[in-house]
């Protein structure tokens, strides 16, 4: 569990790195782009899967996995679909709804 929220805290520190760096203009147009189209949202469904970890419901687990996947998959074909770029914002915003909800569900040690 404490390696679990190690990873979680890594994984939002990098975030909002990312985040920070693609709005100051110290890259290029393009670094920027991938900082904030691709980057930051992988980085997002990446803790939205560790953070499925720390529930202890079995849906709600399953559904941020599944959230995750949806946001990483939509970054990687947002290029040949549009349809990728809603599933990737749908995904994340489901994310985020279920955790708000489910917040009393997480395993204390």
């Amino acid at each position: 569990m404490k390696l679990n929220s190690l990873i979680l805290g890594l994984l939002f520190f990098a975030t909002a790195i990312s985040l920070l760096l693609c709005w100051l203009p110290i890259f290029s147009v393009e670094t920027n782009d991938f900082l904030y189209q691709k980057l930051f949202y992988i980085l997002m469904g990446l803790s939205l899967m560790v953070e499925a970890t720390m529930f202890s419901g079995k849906t709600v687990k399953i559904l941020l996995v599944l959230s995750g996947i949806g946001t990483i998959a939509g970054v990687m074909f947002s290029q040949q679909n549009e349809t990728f770029l809603s599933i990737k914002n749908i995904s994340l915003l489901l994310g985020f709804v279920i955790t708000i909800f489910h917040v009393n569900d997480i395993k204390r040690d």
